[in-house]
């Protein structure tokens, strides 16, 4: 894996305008983790003002992200507990064993505040669910990926694209002069 100021970047960027979790490299941290140490030896042999605003850099970036994926971390994990698919799928590994502690947390949170009581499993409903309305609508600006009011990720779309949004998505950017109707 690139241990590079850039990816690093680019990973930032896209944690920063996606709604959603991106994927990193299970080594991600580990290979950070060396490039700070190789940078801190740099610096302890030939000291650079260059050197140590690189490294200075390096760590906030790093900090940020670290910061923006535990949050999403923890409501991935809150909604994968909810939802009953509970995946790792696409963490970095030290990221896996925070997902599985969080979800070991909120079962045993569930577990003392219920007291161990469960009501049965709802049946499935017999008929199938009446269909969502979509509504086609013509994108007025570039937007980035969003969680529409379903919990769905919509996007990323670009300026006049036209789409089929469901209803109450392409209402909101409609409100929003984000989209009109196509």
């Amino acid at each position: 894996m690139e241990a590079s100021y850039d990816y690093l970047r680019k990973i930032q960027l896209d944690e920063k305008h996606k709604a959603s979790l991106g994927r990193i490299e299970p080594d991600f941290y580990s290979a950070f983790k060396s490039r700070l140490a190789d940078l801190d030896r740099q610096q302890s042999s030939d000291p650079s003002f260059d050197g140590a605003k690189e490294c200075e850099n390096t760590l906030k970036l790093l900090k940020d992200i670290i910061d923006r994926r535990q949050k999403k971390i923890l409501l991935k994990a809150q909604h994968d507990l909810f939802a009953g698919e509970v995946s790792s799928e696409g963490l970095a590994e030290e990221e896996k064993e925070l997902y599985r502690a969080i979800i070991k947390l909120l079962k045993e949170h569930e577990s003392i505040v219920l007291d161990g009581k469960h009501c049965p499993a709802p049946q499935p409903p017999a008929k199938e669910e009446p269909e969502r309305p979509f509504l086609s609508v013509k994108i007025l600006q570039d937007l980035p990926e969003f969680v529409g009011p379903d919990m769905q990720v919509c996007g990323p779309f670009k300026a006049d694209e036209v789409v089929s949004l469901e209803k109450e998505e392409a209402l909101l950017l409609i409100k929003r002069n984000a989209a009109q109707p196509a």
